[in-house]
């Protein structure tokens, strides 16, 4: 395990349910963009979280990440329907599904590894 990467891991968690912690009348200008961001919040966690669990010369799987990205993806949306004037969308958890996806298939590109299995050789 990458330490550093599982560090990371960890506070970037920390900043998701921080966001969502915001109560809904204080953002106001993510509406138009709330997918986007949905998108690169969950791959840039699912980016680094595969950066902490990837062993170098072991085949990739990632379906673990994918599992446990959407495991906090889903817990994220269920804690914001407890925010005030929060709401909770299974849109938003498919747009963070999106984001897991590219995050760990770019991560699979730049360590020149095959998407789903194998070594890449």
């Amino acid at each position: 395990m990458n330490i550093p990467a599982a560090i990371l891991s960890l506070l970037y968690l920390i900043l998701i349910f921080g966001l969502s912690s915001i109560p809904g009348n204080n953002i106001g200008f993510i509406s138009p963009y709330s997918y986007l961001l949905h998108i690169l919040e969950y791959g840039g966690f699912a980016f680094i979280l595969t950066m902490a669990v990837f062993k170098r010369y072991e085949a990739f799987y990632p379906y673990p990440v994918m599992s446990f990205a959407l495991a906090i993806s889903i817990c994220d949306e269920i804690y914001q329907s407890a925010v005030p004037m929060r709401t909770s969308s299974a849109l938003d958890v498919m747009a963070d599904l999106l984001g897991i996806f590219l995050g760990i298939w770019v991560f699979a590109i730049i360590y020149e590894r095959e998407f789903f299995y194998g070594t890449g050789d």
